[in-house]
């Protein structure tokens, strides 16, 4: 959690959009590379409690919810960086929510009691020797995601439309026009939709690369096969390139970052853990200590804490934030023109959140369901015996 921290520091406080004009810029991107291996050393150590503790003692669950106070020091880190000037309030409630809520999920959550080092022979089941349908949907849809996830971030990136559409402009156009052509407007529509799509499908292609990388991990080495560990190397390399990519290219808050992209490895990490089978349990009512908690009243406050990070994703999916420099660059024609259609759209958008909060709130009722309903009940009778 400590080199995690430092990385993402050094990444905040080297980004050249905060530096521009200031400093040379060579020294600033030495410094933003030691601080992007400094975060991937974190994300390396930060699994590993998963692979070398086992999830039946204390000391994995303790690694577990000290590694979520991650947000909390980069709340504190964004504040002693920007001297809390230009802070939304909102981000440090989101923070503390996001802290308690997946603090609530490693804490009286259920535990798993199947070690991971089983690799991929613990999802064998079945007479054909086949592997189980959900574990065939979680490989489907997680190395879908982490495959487009990662050619995504090989994509054009955000700021090449904008530093072009400032510079083009010279004094003699701005004599002879008062506004930019339809191809500079063209372009920066075309860089302001990249920059919104990046915004929000970062934090779930690091949430998907993080979740996967721990079964990755464990796979490889229980095969001894270096080649999956590699690859768990590789989808640890995507997800620090993500949060490199929200820091230095879309240069938005850290606070901001740590927020969405726990939420989005919290959400993923359990539902990946549900679609693998593992066999999850709370402690035995005989058991005593501040780490155990019982199924009653842990089930309450495990979906507390799923609300919770779901409520903040879907804040963060519905959320409408521009880019930085895009209302400079716009010209005053085109700014009426967009709070026009905001105005308009403004009905369905509020039909389609309450469409949303209708469903995660149907979600949860189904998931509680499915907690503590049992999935067979049995009822012993004794016979009748009719006497001759």
């Amino acid at each position: 959690m400590i080199l995690n921290t430092a990385g993402l520091a050094i990444l905040r406080g080297t980004r050249p959009g905060d530096l521009r004009g200031k400093v040379d810029r060579l020294p600033c991107a030495l410094f933003g590379v030691f601080g992007l291996l400094l975060h991937y050393a974190g994300l390396v150590f930060s699994i590993t409690p998963w692979l070398l503790v086992s999830d039946q003692a204390d000391e994995g669950k303790l690694a577990a919810i000290l590694n979520s106070t991650l947000v909390l020091s980069c709340w504190f880190i964004e504040r002693l960086q920007s001297k809390g000037q230009g802070m939304n309030p909102l981000h440090g409630c989101g923070c503390a929510v996001v802290w308690f809520g997946s603090t609530l999920i490693e804490w009286a959550g259920p535990r798993p009691y199947d070690s991971m080092m089983a690799g991929l022979s613990s999802q064998v089941a079945g007479c054909d020797g086949g592997y189980r349908s959900p574990f065939l949907i979680y490989a489907a849809v997680w190395l879908t995601s982490t495959l487009f996830g990662a050619l995504f971030l090989c994509c054009a990136k955000p700021g090449s439309g904008s530093k072009v559409s400032s510079n083009s402009t010279s004094s003699e156009e701005d004599e002879q026009s008062v506004s930019r052509t339809s191809r500079e407007l063209e372009k920066l529509e075309e860089f302001r939709n990249e920059w919104v799509l990046r915004r929000k499908v970062l934090p779930f292609i690091y949430g998907f690369a993080i979740s996967m990388s721990c079964l990755v991990f464990a796979s490889g080495v229980a095969r001894d096969v270096m080649g999956w560990v590699l690859f768990g190397a590789a989808l640890l390399g995507i997800a620090a390139a993500c949060s490199w990519q929200w820091l230095w290219y879309l240069e938005l808050p850290l606070c901001l970052w740590a927020l969405v992209s726990q939420s989005a490895s919290s959400i993923l990490r359990l539902t990946q853990s549900h679609l693998v089978f593992r066999s999850f349990r709370w402690s035995s009512t005989t058991e005593r200590g501040l780490l155990v908690v019982w199924q009653w009243p842990g089930v309450w406050f495990f979906l507390l804490g799923v609300f919770l990070i779901a409520c903040v994703m879907a804040l963060h999916i519905t959320s409408q934030v521009e880019p930085r420099d895009g209302e400079d660059q716009a010209p005053r024609e085109s700014q009426l023109e967009m709070k026009d259609d905001e105005s308009s759209c403004t009905g369905p958008r509020l039909a389609i959140g309450a469409v949303q909060f209708i469903l995660l709130i149907m979600t949860m009722y189904l998931y509680f369901i499915g907690i503590t309903r049992p999935l067979m009940s049995t009822h012993f009778e004794t016979p009748e015996v009719l006497g001759a």
